[in-house]
């Protein structure tokens, strides 16, 4: 379940992404200096021919967005690092002493600066940081791109650095939550042992109610007695986590719709990619 909840974030935030890239997949070509030009320009052919999915078809608009589609981008990039930031705070808790959920490997820490026996797992704490540096060129993205008059506004050459400092960002966080994820192992007797009986005291509330007890009383009930909830064994445990077997419960986590909803996604991406190989090499092949 722990896993999963990342995955289906992620999952979101591909969608997010998605949105954000169809706001750039149109062209702005032919707008001139934003009011358009006295000419018979062929706005769509261009955009074919480059590519893209349709025209941005107000030319005063073509200028109004810069900024605007750039900060939507960007916001994209936060919500996936948003997503990685609670994953890699989870690990940094995880894997402390008082927890011991997982191991991290040699590979993933560093040694403290004084003390020889400590690890610190100093790449997840770098990964959590990097949403809050998105966060601060958001700000000063919205910042630019605001309060400007219609039309071209020199101001906006400012945005370029803040959005390609975003996506290099982005695109180191992902590689390095990767190598954190290979890296840190769960330890299954840790988990067991912390899956103490107190934990499954709803459970026998629940038990009561399907009785046709009232749950107000149910849970009065087992509260009163909470010395009388066993001690499960891990068969116990696993019987009582299936028993949560509605839609997205520990009995029916239902990975394979998160499997099948990834397949559609990179099949989207991958068409898209390819869609753009060949037109570059259309155009490749034209100039030479």
């Amino acid at each position: 379940m722990w896993a999963g909840a990342f995955a289906e974030s992620l999952l979101d935030d591909l969608q997010i992404l998605k949105t954000a890239y169809e706001l750039n997949d149109q062209s702005p070509l032919g707008s001139g200096a934003e009011y358009g030009v006295p000419l018979p320009l062929d706005r769509k052919l261009t955009a074919q021919l480059l590519g893209f999915k349709k025209i941005q078809n107000n030319s005063l608009y073509c200028q109004n967005s810069w900024g605007k589609i750039e900060v939507n981008v960007v916001n994209a990039l936060i919500s996936i690092l948003a997503t990685v930031n609670r994953f890699a705070s989870d690990c940094m808790l995880f894997t402390t002493a008082e927890f011991g959920f997982f191991t991290a490997s040699d590979k993933v820490t560093t040694g403290s600066s004084i003390m020889p026996q400590k690890k610190n797992v100093d790449l997840a704490e770098l990964i959590r940081s990097k949403v809050h540096l998105l966060v601060g060129n958001y700000v000063s993205l919205l910042g630019v791109s605001t309060n400007l008059v219609s039309g071209y506004n020199r101001d906006l050459q400012d945005s370029k650095k803040l959005l390609i400092d975003s996506l290099n960002t982005t695109y180191q966080v992902i590689g390095a939550t990767q190598l954190l994820l290979t890296y840190i192992t769960p330890q299954k007797n840790k988990l067991a042992t912390a899956m103490t009986k107190e934990l499954f005291a709803t459970h026998l509330a629940i038990d009561q109610v399907q009785k046709g007890i009232p749950f107000r009383d149910a849970y009065k009930q087992v509260a009163a007695n909470l010395s009388a909830v066993p001690e499960p064994d891990e068969t116990t445990i696993a019987t009582l986590l299936s028993k949560s077997n509605h839609a997205g419960g520990t009995g029916n986590l239902q990975l394979d719709k998160a499997k099948r909803l990834l397949t559609r996604i990179r099949r989207y991406w991958q068409q898209e990619q390819n869609a753009w190989l060949r037109v570059t090499a259309n155009l490749l092949t034209q100039i030479n």
